[in-house]
């Protein structure tokens, strides 16, 4: 086990670790965002836990390019959702992790394909288009999905064996031990 680490390790790793996830070539939609918002969501204080996500997403970004500002409002305002969905992780048993992965990857598909079908003009403007824009993008959702559940998995669990110091029941544990006896 780690000890005496810097409370900035976990977030800068985390960055960096995403950034560099994106730079690399892989799969489309399989990178490590909606975990690290989730995990972020779980460890830090709403709006802190914006930070980590929006930040890996801007630095990449900027190397990567942007999408056209519709869309890349709707991607990142789906990724701080997903930070809002970690802050119920605090209080979890670990079968909420694979939940909240699953249900950032459908509100992430749901959210930025509605902006595409709204904005790209690749598609008509009717239910039938709507409809085809979220069939052109399954292919998509398969990786989001399993990219989610693969990442959040790993990275809470490393979080809860590895870096105790780190988890937010440790955290808020260690506050409650330290706060005066009330009479």
């Amino acid at each position: 086990m780690l000890k005496k680490l810097s409370p900035l390790v976990l977030p800068i790793g985390l960055v960096t670790l995403t950034v560099l996830a994106r730079l690399v070539p892989h799969a489309p939609n399989l990178a490590p965002i909606a975990a690290v918002a989730l995990l972020s969501g779980t460890m830090y204080k709403f709006p802190k836990s914006l930070f980590l996500p929006l930040a890996a997403m801007a630095i990449s970004d900027f190397f990567i390019g942007f999408s056209p500002w519709p869309i890349t409002l709707a991607v990142y305002g789906s990724f701080a959702i997903a930070t809002l969905l970690g802050t119920f992780l605090r209080k979890r048993g670990f079968w909420k992790v694979p939940a909240a992965a699953l249900a950032s990857s459908l509100l992430f598909y749901v959210i930025t394909n509605f902006v595409v079908w709204l904005t790209s003009g690749m598609y008509q403007p009717t239910f039938a288009g709507l409809t085809y824009c979220y069939i052109n993008a399954l292919p998509f959702l398969k990786n989001t999905i399993a990219g989610d559940m693969i990442y959040s998995v790993v990275l809470f669990t490393l979080v809860k064996n590895y870096l105790p110091s780190f988890s937010i029941v440790k955290i808020k544990t260690r506050l409650a031990s330290k706060a005066p006896a009330t009479p």
